[in-house]
């Protein structure tokens, strides 16, 4: 009988890994919600978008969304898609995209976006930065890359 549990416990645990759609943590004491989705592009193929929520009351509001990976498509010269990660550091939610290209057109390599959490749950933006192609440097203004 045990082993038939301990089976039966591995089976679901590797259903829950495989195929689970959501993962919940807190930050400023409000509880947010990841949900995972399929989504449609204009490029006929699917992006993995990622709906961040913020619960209260009881309810689920859409906060933003972001995408694991995103297919930009592309032109008669290049490819291009985007890969972006969520990380959490005190009161802040990091948002990092890699920009990816097949050939090496001068674009931004890099874009992270820190939203701050209040602790009556308002989530606001408080900082948008750039880094180019074999840069270590974070600027504020994408328009330095065109120079």
């Amino acid at each position: 009988m045990k082993i038939k549990a301990a089976f039966l416990f591995l089976i679901l645990t590797s259903f829950s890994i495989v195929f689970g759609q959501t993962k919940i943590f807190k930050v400023s004491n409000q509880t947010f919600i990841i949900k995972n989705k399929k989504v449609n592009n204009e490029w006929e193929s699917k992006d993995d978008a990622r709906e961040l929520y913020i619960k209260a009351n009881g309810k689920e509001k859409l906060v933003l969304t972001y995408y694991a990976y995103k297919d930009e498509g592309g032109d008669c010269n290049n490819l291009f898609w985007d890969e972006e990660r969520l990380k959490v550091q005190g009161n802040k939610i990091i948002i990092t995209t890699q920009h990816f290209q097949k050939r090496m057109d001068p674009i931004t390599e890099w874009e992270k976006k820190t939203f701050t959490v209040s602790k009556n749950g308002e989530v606001e933006l408080t900082a948008h930065l750039f880094k180019k192609l074999g840069s270590h440097e974070w600027k504020e203004d994408e328009e330095w890359y065109k120079q």
